[in-house]
């Protein structure tokens, strides 16, 4: 059972395949192309076959224009699927494209926060605290949403952006739970009525696409 895909390194550099059988995920052959057609492909093939003395019963292959064009044109007789880790590889990039627009709005919102763009050098009376900075006083917050941020996706298993979205949507709720036993007239209560409302705003904003992209990744 055949398995092969090339590998395009870039600049001058050959490319690169590789031809394995799948069923005892044994590498049959690795070999460097300066160019290749179909034509040259299917002696490559022809020569891995007289090097085992074996019969190809079946392809499997990413849908790649000179091995379909081989196979069709030498191969026909022989059943061909193309890769499924491929194919669902293709389907996430769509998947994570659309949920780069929920990441990526929440992202420039969490590094908009007054508490993360405010001098740290200028000094404000809190009460019952003293002078101190707005990036000082809310740093523990900062840290925490900037930490968020670092996610990344998981191929095939995580999107980044579904996940920033709830984690900052609880954050936000806990945020506001909090606040409600704080003294409204202080300094710092008022800061931190500003940040949930900050993050609550562009939350609201993807939410229809958060919706979206978390159907499709259910769906996938």
């Amino acid at each position: 059972m055949l398995g092969l895909d090339g590998q395009n390194p870039g600049g001058d550099a050959p490319s690169i395949w590789c031809f394995m059988d799948l069923v005892s995920n044994r590498i049959l052959a690795t070999r460097k192309f300066d160019s290749l057609d179909h034509v040259k492909l299917r002696e490559t093939i022809e020569d891995i076959e007289k090097l085992y003395g074996v019969k190809i019963i079946g392809w499997v292959s990413v849908k790649q224009n000179v091995i379909i064009k081989c196979h069709d044109e030498y191969y026909s007789d022989v059943s061909h699927q193309y890769c499924q880790f491929h194919f669902l590889r293709t389907m996430w990039r769509h998947l994570a494209a659309l949920d780069s627009k929920v990441y990526l709005p929440l992202k420039k919102a969490i590094n908009s926060l007054y508490i993360h763009t405010a001098s740290a050098n200028s000094k404000v009376n809190f009460e019952n605290v003293g002078k101190a900075s707005v990036r000082e006083a809310f740093e523990n917050t900062d840290k925490d949403l900037q930490t968020m941020l670092k996610v990344k996706n998981k191929t095939l298993k995580e999107l980044r952006g579904t996940w920033l979205y709830e984690t900052v949507e609880k954050y936000a709720s806990d945020m506001d739970v909090t606040s409600i036993t704080l003294d409204s007239t202080y300094r710092f209560t008022k800061i931190m009525r500003k940040t949930i409302e900050s993050l609550q705003k562009p939350l609201q904003e993807v939410k229809h696409i958060y919706e979206d992209a978390k159907l499709l990744f259910e769906r996938f």
